[in-house]
């Protein structure tokens, strides 16, 4: 199962808040996975990185996919399980796809792009990257 909206969310209070809108997908997994936060990795992540690493979330490296490694950050408290919902099928398919920030909370996914609203073409993109990404996640 799956949804996909449009989202409007304030950052900040008063008059420094800030209004985002963002087209959001939740993808409903048909089994348990390890909650992690994936992104496109970079300089504004890495202060991402030191505040999520207050929260448990260390960064996940692997050394045998050193592209992977650099193009995405990928966090999360229990590494071991997050290295094996990660295999090399599903890291290969991250790496030729477009980047997406991926959250997991066990059960479901959170799929976006940017912080703004998808076109047409644009949220077909995230259907269609959901549906490959669920059965690599099935086949597991």
């Amino acid at each position: 199962d799956w949804e996909i909206a449009d989202v409007t969310f304030s950052e900040g209070a008063a008059f420094t808040a800030e209004v985002f809108n963002t087209t959001v997908m939740i993808l409903k997994l048909n089994k348990k996975i390890p909650i992690f936060s994936m992104e496109k990795e970079g300089v504004i992540e890495k202060l991402f990185d030191r505040v999520m690493a207050f929260s448990g979330y260390k960064e996940i490296d692997y050394e045998l996919y050193t592209g992977f490694s650099d193009k995405f950050l990928l966090m999360g408290r229990n590494e071991k399980e997050i290295k094996n919902l990660f295999t090399a099928d599903i890291i290969s398919f991250f790496e030729s796809s477009p980047v997406f920030h991926i959250e997991s909370n066990g059960e479901s996914l959170l799929i976006f792009d940017k912080f703004k609203l998808a076109r047409t073409d644009e949220t077909l993109q995230i259907i269609a990257f959901a549906k490959e990404l669920a059965e690599l996640i099935d086949q597991q």
